[in-house]
């Protein structure tokens, strides 16, 4: 049996770091595995005469409890609990140091797992509370630590059933009353004490976390207006660690008062006291304080989610009535900061709004919600603007505020139903015309209003008779040297209207020879693919024309040298416009452009699976071959580590694979 001078001789071994830790670490490992470490353990907390080797008994002991306590005899589990708390008596006193404390916590967490695991102890946990508050000393540390761990522990421990979860859930319901009324009396004592506030926001966040806790004592208690304080004081005197602890318990606060009807007046308060929230959030916004902005803003946001259902089913327009339309105004306050890592948080909570509001077959109604989808929309418009200096960047798809324009265009389908796609066309456009008569507009307020509107156009209907075409008009009026990112965006929105070029061909032939003149820029071989390719779908017969041009893109865009897999993509588009086209010919000039448009996908198949046979066969004949063996690994190495983006069309073009896609896309959906 190791003695308790070994294991606290291995465990400064392993702290110190020198040359003998792999060895300590290898022992201690085998000991915590043991039977014997209960005892040993327990010895060296009661001795107390090294505290880095207390700590790690005290740690050792709760991983004990939650994952070997099938190691102690039943009859055991009443020492255990009273050594742990003899113990807790000792270390849980503030006088003591950092480690002590460190301590203490551990000694907390094994007394919660203990007492959880034993399914035969019930009614103990106020008594436990008592009996710490009438211990000498002051005690408030150590109390607050066991009401935090107690209802974090039933949610994380394993291996108990529900039912012992819910019982323990109860009873910490039942000390509701006295918990509220000790962290009342903790802040009236510590009330400049940042570090003890910071432990009474986390311990009621914790038990907040509770379904069983009734929460009507909170509701009345002093408590909720000392939190909304610390969130109001936009000053370094409140470090930023409360800042967000304090936010932590009304976001724990919000998620209970979901159930609205069982915890009422708790929801009018955590109401009243939300709103009381928005002056601090402006002077944060004045003082660029963005930790505390980002916390009110989620405090906002946490808000409206809570009371979704009944803002859509309500509608109140009484301001000072939980859940009435004045919570859009946080929403909106929120969107309208210039960071747009904001307005991205309230992207769920506005799909959640729709998606209730989807039920509702009464434009009427819906009408009241559409001046605050308006204004959401605009404020997306204002955050999709590119930076100026990151215009060379704009068509990169790898970068942050790419992933934001992607997430903004979800948030925009989502929303637009309430505003009608043809409303949110026309005030973009109206943005358009803007543009073209203000003197010093930037090319970035028109891409940003192009890009809101390729968000929701494939929701128009083909009969609408919307400002589509004065639309397309200033887009084709846009010169071949505008910024990349604005021809970008435009030649999306062009393929996103197929569906209602079919009614309105005859504005084909313009836009056709506007996207022509990008047919053979790389950067743009993508987009262009992918309006031919949609519009093909749909006026097959107004694309006949363009055949020709359109096969012989396919062998421009072979000789492209970089970004190969990209370039493939657009091709296979192409491909797939040209065998659509050529399906509605007669059946003669069918034929013909068939052959123009499978011959070479033939013959390249052909001599790629020739060549890729030729290869086998020679690394089959050659594999003792060390020497140029190595040759061959060194030049796979190169080509490996060549970034993808670099290589030319032609590096692929050797593989069957490639051919045979193009095959596939011949056929693709069109027959």
């Amino acid at each position: 049996m190791d003695s308790m001078e070994t294991v606290c001789r291995a465990i400064d071994a392993f702290y110190s770091g020198g040359p003998d830790v792999q060895p300590a670490q290898q022992f201690l490992q085998e000991f915590q595995e043991s039977t014997e470490s209960w005892t040993i353990c327990d010895q060296i907390i009661r001795l107390h005469s090294n505290s880095l080797a207390c700590y790690f008994a005290a740690q050792t002991l709760r991983t004990k409890i939650l994952k070997k306590f099938q190691q102690l005899p039943p009859d055991q589990y009443e020492a255990l609990r009273q050594s742990l708390l003899q113990h807790l008596d000792r270390h849980g006193a503030t006088a003591h140091d950092a480690q002590s404390e460190a301590t203490a916590t551990q000694l907390c967490l094994a007394i919660a797992d203990l007492y959880i695991q034993v399914p035969t102890w019930n009614s103990w946990i106020f008594e436990l509370l008592h009996q710490c508050q009438s211990l000498e000393g002051d005690r408030t540390i150590m109390t607050l630590t066991l009401l935090q761990v107690f209802p974090e522990e039933v949610e994380n421990i394993r291996g108990i059933g529900e039912n012992r979860r819910i019982a323990i859930r109860e009873e910490l319901a039942g000390c509701e009353q006295p918990m509220i009324t000790f962290m009342t009396h903790v802040l009236e004592k510590f009330h400049t004490n940042t570090d003890v506030l910071k432990r009474v926001f986390k311990c009621l966040e914790s038990n907040l976390q509770n379904h069983q806790m009734r929460t009507d004592h909170f509701a009345s208690s002093p408590l909720i207006s000392s939190v909304f304080h610390v969130i109001a004081t936009i000053s370094p005197e409140v470090p930023s660690c409360l800042h967000e602890a304090a936010t932590n318990c009304i976001v724990a606060a919000l998620y209970r008062v979901e159930e609205i009807d069982a915890h009422r007046r708790l929801a009018e308060v955590i109401h009243r006291g939300v709103l009381s929230l928005v002056g601090p959030f402006q002077k944060a916004q004045q003082e660029e304080d963005f930790d505390r902005l980002q916390n009110i803003a989620r405090i906002f946001v946490e808000l409206v989610e809570s009371f979704f259902v009944q803002i859509v089913n309500e509608a109140n327009v009484d301001p000072n009535s939980v859940g009435s339309l004045a919570c859009f105004e946080l929403l909106l306050l929120v969107a309208g900061h210039h960071d747009w890592a904001l307005i991205e948080m309230s992207f769920n909570v506005w799909y959640r709004i729709t998606e209730e509001l989807f039920k509702y077959d009464d434009d009427q109604y819906i009408g009241r919600f559409r001046p605050y989808a308006e204004r959401f929309i605009m404020c997306l418009y204002e955050h999709c603007k590119i930076e100026p200096d990151d215009v060379d960047e704009a068509l990169d798809e790898y970068t942050e505020f790419a992933d934001f324009r992607r997430r903004a265009v979800e948030a925009l389908r989502d929303v637009v139903f309430i505003v009608n796609s043809d409303k949110c066309i026309q005030m973009m456009h109206q943005k358009l015309i803007e543009c073209c008569h203000k003197p010093n507009a930037s090319w970035e307020e028109s891409e940003s209003a192009l890009f809101v509107m390729a968000a929701v156009v494939q929701n128009l209907l083909p009969e609408s008779e919307s400002s589509m075409p004065e639309v397309l008009q200033l887009v084709c009026s846009l010169p071949v040297r505008s910024p990349p990112s604005l021809i970008a965006t435009s030649l999306s929105l062009i393929s996103d209207l197929n569906d209602w070029f079919e009614q309105h061909s005859n504005l084909l032939e313009p836009v056709i020879r506007w996207i022509l003149q990008f047919a053979a820029d790389t950067r743009f071989a993508c987009h262009v693919a992918t309006c031919f390719d949609r519009i093909a779908l749909k006026c097959p017969v107004q694309m006949t024309p363009l055949l020709p041009q359109l096969l012989s893109l396919i062998g421009v865009l072979e000789q492209t040298q970089t970004n190969a897999l990209k370039i493939e993509e657009s091709i296979c588009s192409l491909t797939r416009a040209c065998s659509t086209i050529i399906a509605r010919l007669p059946p003669a000039e069918s034929k013909v452009a068939m052959e123009q448009l499978c011959e070479p996908i033939i013959r390249n198949l052909q001599r790629a699976t020739e060549a890729a046979d030729a290869t086998i066969a020679n690394n089959n004949n050659g594999s003792s071959a060390t020497g140029g063996g190595g040759a061959n690994k060194e030049n796979e190495g190169a080509t490996k580590s060549q970034s993808i983006h670099d290589q030319a069309w032609a590096s692929i073009s050797m593989k069957p694979m490639v051919w045979i896609d193009r095959v596939a896309y011949v056929f693709k959906g069109r027959f």
